[in-house]
């Protein structure tokens, strides 16, 4: 039984590794992997996610705690077993190692497959005609200007707390996140996918701690949200998970889809939310370009605005530790093991999108 065990343990470790070399053989071929998005992944991502949005709590949240525990008890209990197994220790450490690796190459597969083939597939920009285009440091400061604007009027609108910090409504908003593509599903057709809300994470501190405000879970196909981050955020992240929720893997993309969905909606803390991600990003990018243009639009937000970006930037200011670092390089390297070169700089690359997207519209 034993021995039967060991060589389980190879074979499946053959065939999943086996499966991902696959995979990485034809990763590069866009029709092949968009097939197989369209209709095996895509379709099976719905319909996972339908059966666990039937909960209204985060079933990624349950899996992610069980299988930490799963963890810690496999490692107790294989250290038991190896020391009890006296003459035979080295073939109980082999027999350990090798589940352990079953165990690893399952996740890995079932997440390239679930997942990971969407970095690969045809891209929103392919399928929208958006050609991401050098942009003069004019289109980029009209548009900051245009964002600007956008958040002074939408500024007063939004619910505020005594302090005078936005605090819009999370739990309508969350539930309003069910219909929230539906605009922009209009626009491009190809986003079209069973409407599913966000999902608030109880771990939300948790999250802060890592610099995560949100993630899609591909095995329960949900849209996470952290709900402790400042809450002028919070919109814009749901429409982030929510173009993830899509198919969109690409960050950049997801963070121009967001804005978008945002801006088109009537909800007015929605249209804040993604209002001052679009800021965020755009200001950033006209501050290394043009300081003079930059100053006129920051001196032109009204307090409002100012507070929630000043709040925003002490909340992540004070969570800049060791363990958010760490966290930061995890996801950089497995951003760019999907061939994601620029890691954690292409959510800054959505500036392109949006210049282009605009300029278009003017």
């Amino acid at each position: 039984m034993k021995n039967h065990a060991l060589k389980r343990n190879i074979i499946a470790a053959i065939i999943l590794t086996a499966l991902l070399v696959i995979f990485n053989i034809v990763k590069h071929n866009t029709q092949i992997i968009s097939f197989y998005t369209q209709n095996i992944s895509s379709p099976l991502a719905a319909f996972i996610g339908a059966a666990c949005g039937l909960l209204p709590f985060s079933v990624a949240e349950v899996v992610w705690t069980a299988f930490v525990i799963f963890a810690v008890l496999y490692i107790i209990f294989a250290v038991i077993k190896i020391v009890k197994s006296k003459g035979k220790r080295g073939y109980a450490v082999l027999q350990k190692l090798s589940g352990m690796c079953v165990i690893a190459l399952s996740v890995a597969t079932g997440f390239t497959a679930l997942w990971g083939v969407n970095y690969y597939a045809e891209t929103f920009e392919q399928k929208s005609g958006l050609v991401d285009s050098p942009i003069s440091v004019e289109q980029l400061a009209d548009v900051t200007r245009l964002f600007a604007t956008k958040l002074n009027d939408a500024a007063l609108s939004v619910n505020r707390d005594e302090n005078g910090v936005c605090a819009s409504d999370v739990d309508a908003m969350l539930k309003a996140s069910k219909d929230l593509y539906a605009p922009l599903e209009e626009e491009y057709p190809f986003l079209q996918t069973p409407h599913r809300a966000a999902k608030p994470m109880v771990y939300s501190q948790l999250m802060s701690a890592i610099n995560y405000t949100g993630f899609y879970f591909p095995f329960t196909g949900e849209a996470n949200i952290n709900v402790a981050q400042p809450n002028a955020y919070i919109g814009a992240t749901i429409a982030h998970e929510q173009a993830h929720l899509r198919g969109v893997a690409q960050e950049q993309t997801a963070n121009f889809l967001a804005i978008l969905a945002c801006e088109k909606t009537e909800d007015v803390n929605f249209r804040y939310s993604g209002a001052i991600l679009a800021y965020t990003h755009l200001t950033n990018a006209l501050y290394s370009a043009d300081y003079k243009q930059w100053l006129e639009v920051a001196n032109s937000l009204c307090d409002e605005v100012n507070l929630d970006l000043t709040v925003n930037s002490a909340y992540w200011q004070q969570r800049n530790t060791s363990v958010s670092a760490a966290a930061n390089t995890v996801y950089e390297g497995f951003l760019k093991s999907y061939d994601q070169k620029q890691g954690l700089k292409s959510y800054g690359e959505v500036v392109d999108l949006l210049v282009e997207y605009y300029a278009m519209q003017a």
